[in-house]
């Protein structure tokens, strides 16, 4: 009878030495003698080790090349190495004085950002998503509740009303840049905790084609395309057109959403100094109100009757609506004035009309009947409705001449400009009243009769804002390994409000504001990459008129 076979398996141990081993087999077996020698080469005496054969491999030459980053274009990755957000030039991030964050367009798509807020989700000091998941704006502030500006391409952007708001779309930009602490020299009239900053998709060298389609929870639904390329091959005039169409339901029942978005830009460089770009933009977004602002009894502790249900619509799809339309268009000039110098000027116009159709729980009274009369045990809450009308409108631009100089061991990039701005809000809100009790546990809709808004009382808020600045700043690098910024700015902003109460008389007034602000920062360039920094930097902001006794200094 034949034993059994035994098969080991080899330990740890045993497979490090075999490890260790393989290298001086492969030499060995470089160095054996050769099968069969050439018959004209001489013998090898007896009992001597027989030489090594060499073999010479082609040469394998191989070729990279870096690619350029520029402070406004595409990033490959998550890691970006310039900004223009924090000194308005093309500026290596390792070389400014100030905390700033890059959020680039790969890093949004492989989170699936679908708006700002999601975007700056994973900033510091950044507290997003103030209202929860609110369908009706970006809201966030930077740094212990400070809301700061919101610039596009380093424009300010549409100062919105009360409701209206289009969102911005997180498809259209390269980048998003999240600027942290005070920053009036750059941005005028800001808030302390800092700005954020969104950079255009503009045509560039390279071809781009890309096509999108995405489906998702909620019946979400979306397409985009992104194209761009030159004209010809002499990369004079070179295109970009950005299009997305996206619908989805949201975790509240008929709070459906739809986006349509298209934007076209066209470069013209006729020769080495001068770039032109043109470009215009069209949004408009539809959407229902996914809030219902009902009673902690129900949401976070059980009511009478439970926890009211997540997906529960407290206003009426027929009249709930959200959203607006938004045009935009500008251009911008770069032009080579000497090999030294450089004049940059932007100019843009934006203008944006929305309004809101929606009701809410009038979750103070509690619980009550199908009457709408209180009861403790009931399953209806009363509602209100409220109606407004937005219109918003902003003209702005710069122009900024750059100069790079050298003096001895320091090299210099000098900036002066000035920057002009105007806008226009105009709000219009009826008057609120109650509508008819829903139950929030088995909603029936359709028991109200929607108002007639032509014969509903409003009131209405126009403002008017005008604002300059000039701006001085001078960033210094002494050597390869300090970086020194000073800016001085210099604004003015007038603002005249002119608020009509319901059926009353209009009245007006008028602030004018100006103030002078700082900068100066130094930054250390150490050779293991880290560039430790101090900075001082201030912001201002105008006061509201209603305000202005409260805040009056001692004299």
């Amino acid at each position: 009878m034949q034993a059994p076979q035994r098969f080991l398996s080899p330990t740890p141990i045993a497979l490090a030495v075999m490890a260790a081993l393989l290298p001086l087999a492969a030499v060995a077996q470089d160095t054996a003698p050769a099968a069969a020698a050439p018959a004209s080469a001489p013998s090898t005496p007896s009992g001597a080790a027989s030489a090594p054969v060499l073999t010479t491999l082609p040469a394998v030459r191989v070729k990279a090349t870096v690619e350029k980053e520029s402070a406004t274009g595409p990033v490959q990755g998550y890691s970006a190495r310039r900004t223009a957000t924090a000194t308005k030039t093309d500026t290596p991030l390792n070389e400014v004085p100030q905390a700033i964050s890059v959020i680039t367009a790969d890093q949004v798509r492989d989170q699936s950002s679908s708006t700002i807020q999601d975007v700056l989700r994973y900033s510091a000091g950044v507290r997003h998503e103030m209202y929860g998941l609110d369908n009706r704006g970006d809201w966030f502030t930077l740094r212990g509740g400070s809301e700061g500006s919101v610039l596009l391409d380093g424009l300010r952007l549409p100062l919105t009303g009360w409701y209206g708001v289009v969102r911005n779309e997180p498809y259209a930009f390269e980048r998003v840049e999240v600027l942290r602490g005070p920053a009036s020299v750059i941005a005028g009239q800001n808030g302390p905790g800092g700005v954020v900053n969104l950079v255009s998709k503009r045509p560039q060298a390279d071809a781009v084609r890309e096509i999108e389609l995405q489906v998702g929870n909620h019946s979400h639904r979306q397409a985009a395309l992104d194209l761009g390329d030159s004209f010809g091959t002499d990369g004079v005039l070179s295109y970009r057109l950005l299009t997305l169409y996206k619908e989805s339901g949201s975790q509240v029942d008929h709070a459906d959403q739809r986006r349509s978005f298209v934007a076209p830009s066209l470069t013209w460089k006729p020769n080495a100094g001068t770039q032109l770009t043109a470009y215009a933009e069209y949004q408009k977004d539809d959407s229902a109100n996914v809030n219902g602002f009902f009673p902690i009894e129900g949401t976070l502790r059980p009511g009478p009757n439970g926890f009211i249900p997540h997906d529960t619509f407290i206003g009426e799809p027929a009249w709930d609506r959200y959203g607006g339309e938004r045009r935009r268009v500008g251009y911008e000039l770069e032009q080579s004035l000497a090999s030294d110098w450089t004049l940059r000027h932007r100019l843009r116009r934006d203008r944006v009309e929305g309004g809101m159709r929606s009701m809410y729980a009038q979750w103070w009274l509690g619980y009550a009947d199908a009457t709408g009369a209180p009861d403790p045990n009931g399953t209806y809450l009363n509602r209100t409705f409220y109606a407004t009308d937005d219109k918003s409108s902003i003209v702005n631009g710069d122009l900024l001449l750059e100069g790079k100089l050298r003096f001895g061991p320091t090299q210099h990039t000098l900036l002066v400009g000035v920057e002009g701005m105007r806008s226009r809000i105009e709000q219009l809100a009826y008057d609120d009243s109650t509508a008819t009790p829903l139950d929030v546990f088995n909603p029936v809709y359709g028991s109200f009769a929607l108002p007639d808004l032509s014969a509903t009382p409003y009131d209405t808020t126009a403002s008017r804002t005008r604002a300059v600045g000039v701006l001085l700043q001078d960033q210094v690098k002494v050597g390869e390994s300090v970086v020194l910024v000073a800016g001085l700015r210099r604004d003015r902003v007038k603002t005249t409000t002119e608020i009509t109460p319901f059926g009353a008389a209009p009245e007006t007034t008028e602030q004018d504001d100006s103030a002078t602000s700082k900068r100066l920062g130094a930054v250390y360039l150490l050779p293991n990459g880290l560039s430790p920094y101090m900075s001082y930097s201030e912001s201002f902001g105008a006061v509201a008129p209603s305000n202005s006794t409260v805040f009056q200094p001692k004299r």
